[in-house]
């Protein structure tokens, strides 16, 4: 068993888009929105190596799902090459025992095992936009850390806790250990009836499936051993719920602002979640859901072609672009 994930994790890295990028934009060809060079603090030498690490379904059931897929990758691929960071973005599902939003887990493995160079993987869910684009994480503030996440360390062992959708973890034998017991818990918990509701006695508000969040913080919550090494980023956005954002009023965003690169304003990650982009089911908020997205896509992209001089002319559903003036 242990050979044929082996073989598949090698397959996994040869059959999935992988992306290495030039560790950063010449400071003397980049420019700011307002015309001048990049400061020499926008230099990417305290970055470790870091891989972006992203899946999707290979086709959406819904019409704009697949621009809608297609745009989120495009945006995380920007902001690798600014940052120097490489994109590993798996269709597949690599285990067929860890499907769904369980997948993640299997990918991480994967990398895990197969770029061992690699110091930290940075894991955003498909439907999550980096929206500040030359923020810089502060990988030093995470020494003594293997996984940051957002939430709060007073509210351990209730579901909303934290949210799983965006990750920092670093690529070490603790790591490699919590995602191998988080896998031992998706699989006691599918037959052993006194154990699922050991885990719903220690997650608050935890549906009755099992997904890889309630897994998390039944983790958590039970063990000082997994809490010790984990951080609970609160200093900048590294996950935005997208209704709680800037995105929500659209008089607060133009495209020609610029931003202090502090990962708030705008947030550092937006994340869509709760929308269904690719389930093809209608919804009141599916409609919202787009425009938003739409809104930070190009609020993203226009902080990246402001370097080249020019930006989107809105923040609608538009190619058209326009010289900075």
């Amino acid at each position: 068993m242990r050979m044929r994930l082996q073989l598949l994790y090698a397959v996994m890295a040869v059959a999935t888009v992988f992306v290495v990028f030039e560790l950063c934009l010449s400071i003397t060809n980049t420019w700011t929105p307002s015309g001048g060079e990049l400061s020499d603090d926008f230099l990417c030498e305290n970055n470790p190596d870091v891989m972006i690490v992203t899946s999707s379904q290979p086709h959406c059931a819904d019409a704009d799902g697949n621009l809608i897929l297609l745009r989120s990758l495009k945006n995380k691929v920007d902001y690798a090459r600014l940052h120097g960071f490489q994109v590993l973005y798996p269709m597949e599902n690599v285990d067929m025992n860890l499907t769904g939003n369980w997948n993640k887990i299997a990918v991480l493995r994967g990398a895990m095992r197969v770029h061992k160079a690699v110091k930290w993987f940075f894991w955003l869910d498909s439907d999550a936009l980096i929206t500040d684009m030359l923020f810089e994480i502060p990988w030093k503030r995470y020494n003594g850390l293997d996984l940051v996440v957002v939430g709060s360390p007073n509210k351990i062992g209730h579901y909303l806790g934290f949210n799983a959708g965006i990750l920092l973890i670093r690529n070490s034998e603790w790591s490699w250990k919590l995602l191998d017991t988080l896998v031992r818990v998706q699989q006691q918990f599918k037959t052993n009836v006194t154990f699922q509701r050991a885990v719903r006695r220690m997650v608050a508000n935890s549906p009755p499936w099992l997904g890889d969040q309630t897994a998390f913080a039944y983790l958590l919550a039970k063990s000082k051993k997994w809490r010790a090494r984990t951080g609970f980023e609160e200093g900048y956005t590294l996950n935005g719920f997208w209704k709680s954002t800037e995105w929500a009023d659209p008089g607060k965003v133009r495209p020609k602002d610029t931003f202090p690169r502090d990962g708030l304003t705008p947030p550092f990650v937006t994340h869509f979640a709760g929308c269904s982009f690719c389930s093809g089911q209608q919804s009141d908020v599916l409609a919202e859901c787009k425009e938003k997205f739409a809104r930070a896509f190009f609020t993203a992209s226009n902080q990246v072609l402001a370097m080249y001089g020019v930006q989107h002319k809105g923040l609608t559903d538009t190619m058209e672009s326009v010289e900075i003036e």
